[in-house]
C-alpha cells in the first residue's frame, strides 16, 4: 500500500460536553409534576382556610344574636350538641365526664372551669360575662376543630 505511510492520524477530539439548558425531557416532567403537586396543596389549603372561616362566621353568627351571657353558652353548647352529633351519631348519649372528655379532644389549651361551664352552663340562673367568654372560647375552638375535620 503506497499511500498509507503517507496518512497522518490524529487523535480522537470529543466535541463540547452538553449544555444544562434547555433541560432534559423528564426534568420538565419532574418540574410540571412538583408544580402540579404545589398547586394542589395550594388549593387544599385554600379551601380548609375558606371552610375554616365559614364555619367560624357561623359560629360567631349564633353567638352574637343571644343576648345574655347564660344564652350565649346555651347557644354554644347547642352548636357543640349538634357537631358532636354530626361527628359521631352516638353523641346524643354523652353526659357529665363523657361529655366533658368529648369537649377537651383536640383543644390546645383546656380550663376546667369551661368545661364543666360548657356541660352544665345552660341550666344555671345566671352566669357573668367572664365565664361565659371563656366558655364561649373553648366552644368556638372545638366547634371549628369538629366541624373542618368531619
Amino acid at each position: 500500500m503506497p499511500g498509507v505511510s503517507a496518512l497522518v492520524l490524529r487523535d480522537v477530539q470529543l466535541g463540547p460536553a452538553p449544555s444544562w439548558w434547555p433541560p432534559a425531557p423528564g426534568w420538565w416532567l419532574l418540574a410540571l409534576a412538583l408544580l402540579v403537586l404545589l398547586a394542589g396543596l395550594a388549593l387544599w389549603q385554600l379551601l380548609l382556610w375558606r371552610r375554616r372561616r365559614q364555619w367560624q362566621q357561623h359560629f360567631d353568627a349564633a353567638i352574637a344574636q343571644a343576648g345574655c351571657p347564660l344564652q350565649r353558652v346555651q347557644q354554644a353548647s347547642e352548636l357543640l350538641r349538634r357537631a358532636a352529633l354530626a361527628q359521631q351519631p352516638d353523641a346524643a348519649s354523652l353526659a357529665g365526664e363523657a361529655w366533658q372528655c368529648w369537649l377537651a379532644q383536640g383543644v390546645r389549651k383546656v380550663d376546667a372551669r369551661a368545661l364543666q361551664l360548657l356541660a352544665e352552663g345552660g341550666y344555671r340562673r345566671q352566669l357573668d360575662q367572664q365565664q361565659a367568654d371563656l366558655a364561649c372560647a373553648l366552644a368556638r375552638q372545638r366547634f371549628i376543630a369538629v366541624m373542618v375535620g368531619r
